[in-house]
């Protein structure tokens, strides 16, 4: 079963529906915003096999913290003193590895 659910999740992030949209269109704020969605959540996913011990995931989870090309432009923001671009998915990613990394310390 975990073979089967790790197959979906590679599936749905290899799919060309859950890659960065063209800048150019239109509505790329929230097209994007909602691949980047899709994205968290396989990652969370395959945070929770890499948990049970799935070390093939990891590859993915680390890639993913440092190139997912999603950003938020923060820029524009009043008040907002953090970086111009926020990678939600990078941070979801890394939030993943730093909890990886708690736990088997925790061992």
């Amino acid at each position: 079963m975990k073979d089967k659910i790790k197959k979906a999740f590679l599936d749905e992030l290899k799919d060309p529906l859950n890659k960065n949209p063209d800048i150019g269109i239109d509505w790329y704020e929230h097209r994007a915003s909602e691949r980047a969605s899709v994205r968290r959540s396989i990652l969370q996913g395959l945070g929770y096999l890499a948990l049970s011990g799935d070390n093939d995931v990891l590859f993915l989870i680390k890639s993913a913290a440092e190139e997912d090309p999603y950003y938020l432009d923060m820029s524009k923001k009043t008040n907002y003193t953090g970086p111009k671009k926020r990678y939600m998915v990078r941070e979801e990613a890394q939030k993943i590895l730093d909890s990886l990394k708690a736990n088997a310390q925790n061992k």
